[in-house]
């Protein structure tokens, strides 16, 4: 309609001056397209018209398995085929004129399980799907697992409990624990390379098994002849692991491909004079670093392939806490992420290095980082710990620990949990100085007793980790002479169950140098490696 009212007032124009209705028509036209530019069609990509899935019919017989063997799975729950849509905006020219044109595309992910023997079985060696490696733990190929790939092994044991995700899906108490089946999970697997549909799966068991642990020895390249203590920053998602370098001529970073324990690349960096001090990585790969000496530091984004910083944020300064222009020197960062109708929406959670404030950060799909959230002082007088929980739709959560000062001696003050709930459309607004969209809530209150039997005092309490498998969290707290892993119920603090332990995590070694999988947990102590 813009466009035929300055076409008319062009022709218009052009009888009055002589030039003719028609000239003034086109010139009026011409300068119409130019000042509102048609916007180009939609264009749609392929996209599935069926989202129901094959599913598998009751009789099949359940295997019994002896030694290690290759088996062919059973499909036996599916939440059936889930479609992403993108969407993608794209100017159609340069200047005035060009107009923009959306392009739609699909992709698609399943989340299901599959059941293989009677149980118990040891482990799961390798998993194929439609005959392509998904999954090799045997420390004979490149990968560990494809990236992306979310999956929980169930032994088939008599204790072992409902999966989190089929009891979301089919609501508490509904989900069976198909105790004395051994069975696989996966969780929003990409269908991509299978056609757009759930692949076949076959995995390689082992029934009776001798564990081994492998040790290799990094191999140095470069100049460097040291590194800092503390600063190893392993991403085991795409297999690298990252540490900030030093000595000969050399201030800056390194990285080893954990594949073939090989540094590959080291380079000098530094940032406003500083060499970055690793903290933690985003969802996407990015290293998270502060620099600077101040109590209060900025913080930078590093590209892990070039390392060279992408994005800032934050100044310095000799405040302490978290407010809307700085954050104290942090440290961890650790990654929430969500789901929303734009796709993964991608956040940085900062614990500080000696407040209980927590403060986040947005990562926009620009690279650029924007503050979001400061929760202000939380409960305790130091933070011990921060997790976030698995990417959902809608909203994410996260939780943090803080309790007394262990570093000036034991105490008998109380350890604190609380949860972060982040909402996938959380905005930070100036004006008004607040954020929506962001819920702090306190989950629970531990007294030395609670954590540890018969203790008064307690000398360390932390990290914190998630466990998906059953959706909870595991601690670590130790009193004088003994130490216990804990696991928790996120949403209630009741304790599930407390072991003994011989150490917990190493000073500055917390849940970054540790890992969670197949029901095992494996996590580092000084120069002890503890499974």
């Amino acid at each position: 309609m813009a466009v035929l009212a300055i076409a008319a007032a062009g022709a218009a124009a052009g009888s009055l001056i002589g030039v003719g209705w028609a000239t003034g028509w086109i010139a009026g036209s011409l300068i119409g397209t130019l000042l509102f530019p048609q916007r180009g069609p939609t264009q749609q990509g392929p996209r599935l018209g069926d989202l129901t899935v094959t599913s598998s019919a009751y009789g099949a017989p359940i295997a019994i398995g002896y030694g290690t063997l290759r088996m062919a799975g059973n499909l036996i729950w599916s939440s059936g085929i889930r479609e992403h849509k993108n969407v993608h905006d794209a100017g159609l020219g340069k200047g005035l004129g060009g107009g923009s044109r959306s392009t739609v595309t699909y992709s698609y992910s399943a989340s299901f399980a599959v059941a293989f023997a009677e149980g118990p079985a040891e482990d799961v060696l390798r998993i194929w799907a439609d005959g392509k490696l998904i999954f090799d733990k045997r420390g004979t190929s490149d990968t560990t697992a494809k990236n992306g790939l979310q999956l929980r092994f169930y032994p088939g044991d008599e204790q072992q409990l409902p999966d989190s995700l089929i009891e979301a899906y089919v609501g508490e108490g509904n989900a069976p624990a198909h105790r004395g089946l051994c069975y696989l999970v996966f969780e929003d697997l990409p269908l991509a390379d299978y056609g757009n549909r759930i692949p076949n799966i076959t995995a390689e068991i082992a029934f009776a098994a001798t564990h081994q642990t492998p040790v290799k020895t990094v191999r140095w390249t470069g100049n460097a002849t040291g590194w800092q203590s503390g600063s190893l920053l392993p991403d085991l998602e795409r297999g690298y692991a990252y540490l900030e370098r030093t000595g000969g001529g050399v201030n800056g970073l390194g990285r080893i491909d954990l594949r073939t324990m090989v540094e590959d690349r080291q380079q000098s960096v530094e940032i406003e004079g500083s060499r970055p001090h690793l903290v933690g990585l985003t969802r996407s790969g990015y290293l998270v670093a502060t620099v600077g000496s101040t109590n209060s530091q900025p913080i930078h984004l590093i590209d892990p392939s070039t390392f060279q910083p992408i994005a800032s944020w934050g100044m310095a300064g000799p405040g302490l806490g978290m407010t809307s222009t700085r954050f104290e020197g942090l440290s961890r960062a650790v990654p929430l992420a969500v789901y929303d109708l734009y796709g993964l929406q991608e956040f940085i959670l900062c614990q500080g290095t000696v407040s209980t404030d927590i403060g986040l950060l947005r990562l926009t799909p620009q690279r650029t980082l924007e503050f979001l959230y400061a929760s202000g002082p939380g409960a305790g007088s130091r933070p011990l710990g921060i997790i976030s929980g698995e990417t959902r739709e809608g909203s994410a959560t996260a939780w943090y620990l803080s309790g007394p000062n262990y570093g000036a001696g034991a105490s008998a003050a109380p350890v604190y949990l609380s949860k972060l709930t982040v909402a996938a459309n959380a905005r930070w607004d100036e004006g008004l100085g607040q954020t929506f969209g962001v819920e702090r809530t306190a989950v629970a209150t531990w007294a030395p007793g609670d954590l540890i039997p018969g203790a008064t005092v307690l000398s360390g309490v932390g990290d914190v980790l998630w466990d998906a498998t059953d959706q909870s969290l595991i601690l670590f707290a130790s009193a004088p002479g003994q130490t216990y892993a804990i696991k928790a119920d996120p949403e209630t603090g009741a304790l599930r169950w407390r072991t003994s332990v011989p150490f917990a995590f190493g000073s500055g070694q917390g849940a970054a140098y540790s890992r969670l999988a197949d029901g095992v947990l494996g996590w580092m102590s000084g120069n002890r490696a503890v499974a």
